[in-house]
């Protein structure tokens, strides 16, 4: 367990119970955003747990299912470092980040965002959203 997931251990076993309630299966999802939005629907029905969480345990369960992400799901601390590039809200393109980040992958520029927040000069980019 990550340090930063101590905090909600206690409450993972009522988000084991909460997700069994719903009898998904592995083949109920075709992609990543569709085992997230699942999850997210999880952690929140129990107080306690929170996008953090469901990114961690979407992540985890991803990898066994074989479904990567596709967009960078930015929360806490990639949160912090995407709103260095003016990027907002729960996901984004890939294309939206700079070409740099986009070499990393979905994954890898989600754990760099979140890695290296403080270090990330504070700018608010202006990126061709529409270059291919």
């Amino acid at each position: 367990m990550h340090g930063h997931q101590c905090r909600v251990a206690g409450k993972l076993p009522e988000g084991w119970q909460t997700a069994l309630f719903d009898r998904k299966h592995p083949e109920d999802f075709q992609d990543f955003q569709s085992l997230y939005c699942w999850i997210k629907s999880v952690t929140g029905r129990v107080s306690g747990l929170g996008a953090t969480t469901a990114y961690d345990v979407s992540r985890r369960l991803s990898v066994k299912l074989r479904l990567e992400p596709v967009d960078v799901y930015v929360h806490a601390g990639s949160a912090a470092g995407a709103r260095k590039f003016g990027i907002e809200g729960e996901s984004a393109p890939l294309s939206n980040f700079p070409k740099e980040i986009q070499a990393l992958g979905a994954t890898h520029a989600e754990k760099f965002l979140c890695i290296y927040k403080d270090s990330i000069e504070s700018r608010h980019v202006t990126l061709d959203r529409n270059r291919s």
